[in-house]
């Protein structure tokens, strides 16, 4: 029997309450298991293979899905105090590292990590402003966000610049919020717009037009 494992959260918590649910009904054929109730904080998660990637705001965690226990801890990148805010966890494609996003308050020093797995080594890849998802695309990674300090200038999705000089080339302007991004098997990339007011809706671009 197939089954889904369900991150157990605060906002998950309230919903049940405030409808009066005691239990999940899931459709036929499948299962739902609390798992992982014990962290209650979840700022952004990935899988690879068998393991699951946690980030809670203050330490980030690997875990093996099967057994559910904490294989290593990362903690902080050392050289960023102040407050920041969790906005993405992504696991390269080798497994070898994950990459990990930060904003600020008014996106003054936004960053973007990425952490050698096998020896929990930070290292900054990127300034980025408003940084919200980044995924690898063939060569390139991308990242959608708005990559101004400014609220005012459009959301938009990136080719990320990790030579240090931040010169991130846009790609697709979307404009609305800040959205999380998708590739399928053929490399063609989803996005679902964002904004306060309809029409919104689930974007296909096809790989060939994105070179």
């Amino acid at each position: 029997m197939t089954k889904f494992y369900m991150v157990l959260i605060t906002l998950s918590l309230l919903v049940l309450k405030v409808f009066g649910q005691t239990s999940l009904m899931p459709e036929k054929g499948y299962d739902v298991a609390t798992w992982l109730p014990g962290y209650s904080t979840i700022g952004a998660f990935d899988f690879s293979d068998t393991l699951f990637y946690l980030n809670d705001g203050d330490s980030i965690y690997m875990f093996g899905i099967t057994s559910e226990e904490v294989l290593k801890k990362f903690g902080v990148p050392e050289d960023y105090s102040g407050s920041h805010y969790v906005s993405f966890l992504t696991v390269s494609p080798d497994g070898k590292s994950f990459w990990t996003g930060y904003t600020s308050d008014g996106n003054l020093d936004d960053r973007i990590y990425s952490i050698d797995v096998e020896r929990g080594e930070w290292e900054l890849q990127a300034i980025f402003p408003g940084n919200m998802d980044l995924l690898f695309w063939g060569d390139s990674i991308l990242v959608s966000g708005l990559n101004s300090t400014s609220w005012d200038a459009p959301a938009a999705i990136f080719v990320l610049d990790t030579s240090g000089g931040d010169q991130h080339r846009k790609i697709i302007e979307t404009g609305g919020y800040s959205a999380g991004m998708a590739i399928d098997q053929e490399g063609s990339l989803y996005y679902g717009t964002s904004h306060s007011t309809d029409p919104n809706a689930l974007y296909r671009w096809d790989y060939s037009l994105l070179q």
